[in-house]
């Protein structure tokens, strides 16, 4: 049986639009958790019509900045695998703010991208002086250990997306992507990818533990 997931974990992998209906079914479950407490407090009908108010505001508040902050999150994670990605690709170990714009995403702003730098241990701001279209940039520290990781990470993501998988086991991962990744690269995989995966026991004849893709 897989491990069952925690209110936080299921609100943060859900849609907004998911949050927001189970918001709306369990509110009269958490106004009625309210009206319990109120019974005890001698207050007029206006006052407690206030006080419903507020305790229902702070409710959505806590929802949306419980949202917002997962948000903010994933797009620095998306931001950091594009950048790698096209840096791989290219062949590249520098490139400039301005030209990440361009060919990777144009709502990057510099702010952002000086955050992004601040949290990814492989990436340091660079000066660029002999560019006439750039100012700042980003330079790539490869680190090899971390790279094998990179790269197994963002094949196991791509193959299952390509095949619309949620979830696969590890000699399945063997089976399909690459035979050389043993149970224990996989589990740290897991430990240094928990933006992307998830480690799960499964009940399976070919496997007892997989991962699960959270985006």
């Amino acid at each position: 049986m897989e491990e069952s997931l925690t209110i936080l974990d299921q609100l943060k992998i859900a849609s907004l639009s998911e949050v927001l209906l189970v918001a709306i079914l369990l509110l009269p479950f958490y106004l009625g958790f309210w009206s319990f407490l109120v019974k005890e407090i001698s207050l007029n009908q206006t006052y407690k019509r206030r006080f419903y108010i507020i305790v229902s505001l702070f409710y959505f508040v806590a929802i949306a900045v419980l949202k917002y902050g997962d948000f903010r999150q994933e797009k620095y994670t998306t931001a950091e695998i594009a950048i790698k990605s096209h840096l791989r690709n290219e062949q590249w170990e520098i490139i400039g703010f301005n030209r990440i714009r361009s060919n990777i995403n144009k709502n990057y702003k510099d702010d952002f991208l000086e955050k992004l730098i601040s949290i990814t241990p492989e990436f340091s701001k660079i000066y660029i002086a002999n560019d006439s279209t750039e100012i700042y940039g980003i330079k790539y520290i490869y680190d090899s250990e971390n790279l094998n990781f990179f790269d197994a990470a963002l094949r196991i993501k791509k193959s299952m997306q390509q095949d619309s998988f949620e979830r696969i086991g590890f000699n399945r991962i063997r089976q399909n992507i690459d035979s050389r990744y043993s149970d224990e690269f996989l589990e740290e995989l897991c430990e240094r990818n928990q933006e992307l995966f998830e480690r799960i026991p499964l009940n399976d004849s070919l496997d007892s533990r997989g991962l699960k893709l959270l985006k």
